[in-house]
């Protein structure tokens, strides 16, 4: 999903849920009480979902996340453990990550479960990576090395494998393996790729939409605004704000220019691949709320 996805219908997690003897259960799962569906957003400790959770039939259910639920980068696990249901934990990837060249590892992690080895399976905690051979990889097919990431438990038997720049260095599919003796083997495969946008696109924007009303004001005047633009294939980025009922450009792309009110705190750079942080903050600092930017990925025309 999109960091800050605005369409409910696409910040949806799907999964099954299983009663203890391991059949599906239809709908008996709505209605789940409070501590019951808790999320991970990119390996962060489990809380209570702020989300929607139902039922679509046939044991199958999705967990709707909230729109603050997808303003992390990386990946969302949601975990549904209620007695007299078997514990399940899913997720999806928020923005892009392993995207060639990376080197933010907080966008190189790929989540995955582990298992004991009873019958029938349970998620297991505490699984061991003291020997280097328990975590391996393969890229496009290769034979196994020892990984040179390593794996962190969230809890509850969710993992994630922290990767390195390296492993975002080819393109193409690593392969995850974790294998230990008491522990069920697990394999997992990450895509290593490029840039894929048809159009612009927000990858990211810190701090969150009016996440800085309730803090000191001091503090506020003065946090800027950050965020990631990814610009369409022949586009550049504008940045536009109207504070109350005036309005300035306050980058534009096609002269490299910034306006001179924001111009000693405010830095464009350009990542490549039309990729651009942009960091915003006008000289002497934020005055009020109310505040409305807008990151535009556009051409001027003749």
């Amino acid at each position: 999903m999109n960091i800050d996805e605005s369409n409910n219908l696409l910040r949806r997690i799907y999964f099954r849920i299983l009663d203890t003897d391991g059949n599906l259960v239809d709908t008996a799962a709505t209605t789940p009480p409070a501590g019951t569906i808790q999320i991970s957003q990119n390996g962060a400790a489990f809380v209570d979902g702020a989300g929607t959770f139902a039922s679509i039939g046939g044991g199958a259910y999705y967990y709707e996340a909230s729109l603050l639920e997808t303003h992390v980068p990386g990946f969302l696990a949601v975990k549904f453990v209620r007695t007299g249901f078997q514990t399940d934990i899913n997720w999806d990837v928020v923005g892009q990550i392993f995207l060639l060249g990376t080197i933010d590892t907080t966008l190189l992690r790929v989540p995955l479960t582990i298992f004991d080895t009873s019958s029938p399976p349970a998620l297991a905690t505490g699984a061991p990576t003291g020997t280097p051979s328990d975590l391996q990889i393969s890229v496009n097919g290769s034979a196994y090395v020892n990984a040179a990431g390593t794996l962190v438990e969230v809890g509850s038997g969710l993992y994630y494998y922290q990767g390195i720049a390296a492993d975002a260095s080819t393109l193409g599919t690593f392969v995850l393996k974790y294998t230990h003796a008491t522990f069920s083997e697990m394999l997992t495969t990450q895509q290593i790729s490029t840039l894929s946008f048809s159009s612009g696109s927000l990858i990211s924007l810190t701090p969150a939409d009016g996440s800085l009303l309730n803090q000191d004001p001091e503090i506020a005047r003065f946090t800027p605004i950050v965020a990631r633009l990814q610009c369409s294939t022949g586009e550049v980025p504008y940045v536009f704000v109207t504070i109350g009922s005036l309005r300035w450009t306050i980058y534009d792309g096609t002269q490299q220019l910034i306006s001179p009110f924001f111009g000693d705190h405010t830095i464009v750079t350009d990542l490549g691949s039309g990729v651009f942080d942009i960091s915003v903050l006008p000289n002497g600092g934020w005055w009020r709320s109310g505040i409305d930017i807008r990151f535009v990925s556009g051409v001027e025309l003749n």
